[in-house]
């Protein structure tokens, strides 16, 4: 999990209980109901696996960013590679907002290459893990990814085909996310 001034950067019980999204209007119509496809099961898995509860808040497409306060977040399109998202405590490329490339996840080489399983959907239960709180996986043990930040706290045993491990960084390469 991550931490901030150690203490671990998650969402308070209630808070988990009542997370709002909206899928912008800024993705091709295609895409967008990909979208609303996708995070609706990666939703569905977190809610499977861990005492919280998100909500798809159409009505609030229109107007769907990061300044929305009637949303927790936003999920939006991204002309970046991959997708990225936030901590609880605020910590993102984009705040209170979930960015995705189905574009570049679709057909860059490099993930067909390295994580050849990994759909997009799988994606977006990695980057709600990381709304949840969570830190890469990788953190915990040397990879030639590189270094992250230092600022976690390992609550489960290290385990190598979590969500939140990057396939191609010592992963299962067969992971889906």
């Amino acid at each position: 999990v991550n931490t901030v001034g150690g203490a671990d950067d998650v969402w308070t019980t209630s808070a988990a209980q009542h997370l709002t999204y909206c899928v912008t209007n800024d993705f091709p119509a295609a895409d967008k109901q990909r979208a609303i496809s996708e995070m609706r099961q990666a939703t569905r898995a977190w809610e499977a696996e861990a005492h919280v509860h998100f909500q798809y808040v159409s009505s609030q497409d229109a107007s769907c960013d990061n300044t929305n306060t009637s949303v927790t977040f936003a999920v939006r399109p991204w002309t970046s590679s991959g997708a990225c998202s936030f901590f609880p405590s605020g910590s993102a490329c984009v705040p209170r907002t979930l960015v995705i490339n189905f574009n570049d996840l679709d057909t860059n080489p490099f993930y067909m290459t390295n994580s050849p399983n990994v759909r997009t959907v799988g994606v977006f239960r990695h980057e709600l893990g990381h709304i949840l709180g969570l830190r890469h996986e990788q953190v915990r043990v040397a990879t030639s990814c590189g270094a992250e930040s230092t600022t976690w706290r390992g609550v489960t045993p290290y385990d190598h085909a979590s969500v939140m491990h990057y396939p191609w960084c010592n992963g299962v390469l067969t992971s889906d996310l």
